[in-house]
């Protein structure tokens, strides 16, 4: 059911209608009206013209855009914990928020990334588990156990930080602005 929300999947979604969206177009009177009265090509001049004036919108676009881009990643993707996980060498067995999976696997393509965005890939189960045991609700300590995390990114104000480090099984090892980084105090065998 979640798979239906996966932006990923909407050009295949445009590919399978756009066949039916083209015969509905085609029965409709205002498609002829409108496809005897298309424009001529741009002659080289105006095209110029359209270019030479374009460019100073673009180039203005451009600065005022300047340094969004990495405030924005700043805030939202947890970079100082990601940081803090990767200079460390905590990359294999890292549990982290399905917000985090895609920007991981993009920029840091040595962390194994636990979950992402994609939930149709991990099926409906895995998903609601997962979503349990990060809200720290009953039965979060049978999911930590089956996927045995060396290393949890969560965020601060989670429950299940607390219960996590109050149970003696992890210690923080990070506090960042928004993520908190917690190291499990008895290494776990790889399975």
């Amino acid at each position: 059911m979640l798979a239906y929300d996966a932006q990923r999947n909407m050009p295949y979604f445009v590919m399978a209608m756009l066949p039916i969206i083209a015969r509905l177009a085609a029965a409709t009177p205002l498609v002829d009206q409108f496809s005897t009265q298309a424009p001529a090509a741009l002659s080289v001049r105006q095209q110029l013209i359209t270019l030479v004036c374009a460019l100073p919108v673009l180039y203005a676009a451009h600065v005022g855009m300047a340094g969004y881009g990495a405030k924005e990643e700043r805030r939202f993707f947890a970079v100082d914990a990601i940081d803090y996980v990767v200079a460390n060498g905590r990359t294999s067995r890292l549990m982290h928020d399905f917000n985090f999976g895609g920007y991981l696997a993009f920029h840091h393509p040595e962390v194994k990334v636990f979950s992402d965005s994609r939930f149709d890939l991990y099926g409906d189960e895995f998903v609601t588990e997962f979503t349990k045991a990060m809200n720290g609700s009953p039965g979060y300590l049978d999911f930590i156990e089956k996927w045995r995390p060396e290393t949890v990114m969560i965020a601060n104000q989670s429950p299940l930080k607390s219960l996590l480090t109050e149970s003696g099984r992890y210690a923080v090892g990070f506090v960042g602005q928004s993520q908190t980084v917690l190291l499990r105090r008895q290494p776990s065998t790889t399975r």
